[in-house]
C-alpha cells in the first residue's frame, strides 16, 4: 500500500484527524453504551483480519452487529484507543473523560489516501467494535515522528456509541446559531435593567465581588476543584458591546476550573452553579481583566456581563 508522502506530518501528527469535530453539547440519546477494554489489539499478534478499508488498511472487527451505518455528513460518537506497534499507547479518549464526536465530512472535500480511523468508521454499527492497522513500512523515517520506526504501525481500537443523522445534526446547529441572537438582546436587557437598579432585589452578590442572577436552575453536579466544564456564553462590555462568544462557532467553549485557566470570576462562578443553569455573570475588573484591561478588546478597568449556559460538567 502506498501513501502520498508530502501528507505524512499531516496524517501521522494529527492522528488523522480528517473528521469534522462538531460541537459536544448536542444532545447524544443514543450514547449507552459503556466501554472498558481499553488494551489496545497486539498488532504484532496474528489476527484474523475481516477485510481492508477502501484504501487497503486491514481491519479486525471484534463486534459486528451489522446495524445501519453511518453516512457522509452523520455526525459519529465512538471511542478511540491509539496504539505504536503492541507496547505504545498514544491517544485513549477514555483517559480525556469523552468520546469523540465527529461529523464524516464528505469525501469528495478530502485528498486521497483518506486515513484508516475515517475510513473504519463508514464500517462501523452502534455498539460495534473495530480495530484498524496502518503500516508505517512506505513512509520515509526522515519525516516519521521521533521514537517510530517503519518497523511499527499504529492500532487504532474504535467503539461506536452513537450515529446521528445529517438532518438532525443541521437543525440542532441551526438552533444553537439562533440562540445567539436570543442570548444577546437578554443580556443587552439585562444590562439595562441592572444600572436602572430593576434587579437589585435578585443579584446574589459573593464575597469576592461577583455578581450573578439564575435564569434556569441547573439539576446537575456541580464541578469539583480541577474538572471541566462546557459553556455557551455571550459576553458584553456594559455599553452593550459584544466582545466574545460562543454560539456562532457552535461549539461550546471546554475549561478546567480552580487552576487559573480562566478569569477569576469565571472559575468562582462555574464552581457555584450546576450543570444545565443559565445565568448571568457581572464581574468587576478586578475578577476579570484587572486594571489594564485586554486591549484592544476590553478596555481598562472593565466591568464584564456575561450570559452563560453551562452545558456541561466533568
Amino acid at each position: 500500500m502506498k501513501f502520498q508522502h508530502s501528507l505524512v506530518l499531516i496524517l501521522i501528527l494529527a492522528f488523522f484527524a480528517g473528521c469534522e469535530e462538531t460541537p459536544s453539547n448536542i444532545n447524544e440519546d443514543a450514547e449507552t453504551t459503556e466501554v472498558t477494554d481499553q488494551t489496545p489489539v497486539n498488532p504484532n499478534a496474528t489476527f484474523d483480519v475481516k477485510g481492508q478499508t477502501e484504501s487497503g488498511y486491514p481491519y479486525v472487527h471484534h463486534v459486528n452487529n451489522n446495524g445501519p451505518k453511518p453516512k457522509e455528513g452523520d455526525q459519529v460518537s465512538y471511542h478511540k484507543i491509539v496504539a505504536q506497534s503492541d507496547t505504545i499507547l498514544l491517544q485513549s479518549t477514555y483517559m480525556m473523560l469523552e468520546p469523540r464526536r465527529d461529523v464524516l465530512t464528505p469525501k469528495d472535500s478530502l485528498t486521497p489516501p483518506y486515513n484508516p480511523i475515517y475510513e473504519a468508521l463508514f464500517l462501523m454499527s452502534v455498539g460495534d467494535s473495530l480495530t484498524v492497522y496502518q503500516s508505517l513500512a512506505d513512509y520515509p523515517a526522515d519525516q516519521l515522528p521521533k521514537g517510530v520506526a517503519n518497523t511499527d504501525h499504529f492500532a487504532y481500537k474504535l467503539k461506536m456509541l452513537s450515529i446521528k443523522p445529517k438532518d438532525v445534526i443541521d437543525k440542532e446547529i441551526a438552533g444553537i446559531k439562533a440562540r445567539h441572537n436570543t442570548a444577546s438582546d437578554s443580556l443587552a436587557q439585562f444590562i439595562t435593567d441592572y444600572k436602572s437598579g430593576k434587579l437589585d432585589d435578585k443579584i446574589v452578590t459573593t464575597e469576592s465581588g461577583l455578581k450573578y442572577v439564575i435564569h434556569r436552575q441547573g439539576t446537575g453536579k456541580t464541578v469539583k476543584d480541577g474538572g471541566f466544564v462546557k459553556v455557551h456564553y455571550v459576553g458584553m462590555l456594559e455599553d452593550g458591546t459584544i466582545f466574545d462568544e460562543s454560539f456562532k462557532k457552535v461549539t461550546p467553549y471546554a475549561a478546567r476550573i480552580g487552576r487559573g485557566r480562566v478569569i477569576a470570576g469565571w472559575d468562582e462562578a462555574l464552581a457555584l452553579i450546576p450543570e444545565g443553569t443559565e445565568a448571568t455573570l457581572i464581574l468587576p475588573h478586578e475578577l476579570a481583566y484587572g486594571v489594564a484591561g485586554d486591549p484592544p478588546t476590553i478596555p481598562e478597568r472593565a466591568t464584564l456581563f456575561f450570559f452563560i449556559d453551562l452545558i456541561k460538567t466533568y
